[in-house]
């Protein structure tokens, strides 16, 4: 069922589940939910590559979104492993 633009209902609340929980992880560590969003921006960054084409919600080319993920992934990363954050 699609609910926007070709984003299916269970995509949506698969993404408001990941927000949720991230959310959630917050109010114990800022530090464990940056780490957590990092794990779900590399993760997305691999579903988009392994999923087909029709499957994936898609504006820019696959190479461009995996980079921006990662990229994103990496500095969560960095910034969850480096610097204090109560």
């Amino acid at each position: 069922m699609e609910i926007y633009h070709g984003i299916t209902l269970r995509a949506a609340l698969i993404a408001t589940g990941a927000v949720a929980v991230v959310t959630l992880v917050s109010l114990i560590s800022v530090t464990a939910a940056v780490l957590l969003a990092s794990a779900l921006a590399a993760g997305g960054a691999i579903a988009r590559v392994l999923l087909p084409v029709d499957k994936a919600f898609h504006i820019r080319r696959r190479s461009i979104d995996v980079a921006t993920a990662m990229a994103f992934s990496i500095a969560l990363l960095v910034l969850g492993l480096t610097t204090p954050l109560g």
